[in-house]
């Protein structure tokens, strides 16, 4: 069998690749590469979610500081933008955190995919074939999710390449463009001779923002579809029981009813752990679109009264 479609040794139904390629699978696989005691993968991404916390900082720093190109006089509006960038950029780092400090309850979220999870499936070919079509749904789903906001993030990325053909040579008054167009607190000159390390950073941050606040949301977005069609086989199991029943002895009757009732408390265990991950998510979403709409109501309202 393909080992794409293994999981400790067992038949899982969906294709792992997807969760690979997006380093979802290494970064929550407990046999990964170790260095020095610690998870290769999550101490890289906890250093690189620090580094872009420092940036953020840094970013932070260039409102307090009075900066002398024009481009720092461009309105409220810009500067609450940035406000806004700057505080999803965080809690999507936020998110991303909360992710890797569950990564035992999140690895074992991926038993749900087997298909011999359910004990009750193996009484009907249409239940098995109903859980195998809902969860490869749920993986091309995924898949284009992160496929559509990859694309989005590498055309964001190359956005400044274009945008700077018009500057041939550092400008005494204009800084070149960037992704986000952070108001680092430096000075002009500075700014253009190492734009490329100040384009780098601001790469970093935009990375982190599409894979804390998109990515993340598409990964457990598919262990919701997964869990709906786990509880939707118990649900099949349940209406098919008494129906089709080709047991003979009222103890193997009893056995049947005894795993569906078993398989129906296993998946709601499940999600009870699933719960335990997505809870501060969901807050940390609720706090951040709260802020979210109340800056940008402000800005709406500060531009129609300058514009008076």
């Amino acid at each position: 069998m393909n080992s794409e479609n293994i999981f400790n040794g067992r038949p899982v139904a969906l294709n792992l690749s997807t969760y690979k390629q997006l380093g979802y699978y290494q970064l929550l696989d407990p046999k990964g590469p170790y260095l020095y005691g610690c998870h290769f993968y999550r101490t890289i991404l906890k250093i690189f979610l620090l580094v872009v916390q420092f940036i953020t900082i840094f970013g932070v720093m260039g409102f307090f500081i009075e900066i002398e190109d024009s481009d720092a006089n461009n309105g409220k509006s810009n500067s609450f933008e940035l406000i806004i960038i700057l505080t999803n950029c965080t809690l999507s780092s936020l998110k991303i955190y909360t992710l890797i400090s569950n990564t035992k309850i999140t690895w074992d979220l991926f038993d749900l995919t087997c298909i011999d999870f359910l004990k009750c499936s193996r009484h009907s070919e249409l239940i098995m074939e109903n859980f195998v079509t809902r969860c490869k749904k749920s993986t091309e789903i995924t898949k284009w999710i992160a496929r559509s906001f990859l694309i989005g993030l590498i055309l964001w990325v190359m956005g400044p390449f274009i945008a700077n053909e018009e500057y041939t040579a550092p400008n005494a008054s204009h800084r070149y463009q960037n992704i986000i167009n952070i108001k680092f607190p430096v000075t002009v000159k500075t700014y253009n001779n190492y734009y490329f390390v100040f384009y780098l950073m601001e790469v970093a941050v935009g990375f982190c923002i599409v894979y804390g606040s998109i990515l993340v949301d598409a990964f457990l977005m598919s262990f919701c579809w997964i869990i709906s069609a786990q509880y939707q086989s118990v649900t099949k199991a349940f209406a098919t029981f008494g129906h089709k029943n080709e047991l003979s002895f009222p103890e193997e009757t009893y056995k049947d009813f005894k795993s569906i009732i078993i398989d129906h408390q296993n998946v709601y265990l499940k999600m009870k752990s699933f719960y335990a991950v997505v809870r501060p998510i969901t807050l940390i979403h609720v706090f951040a679109y709260s802020c979210s709409l109340i800056m940008y109501a402000y800005v709406i309202v500060t531009v129609m009264y300058t514009n008076i």
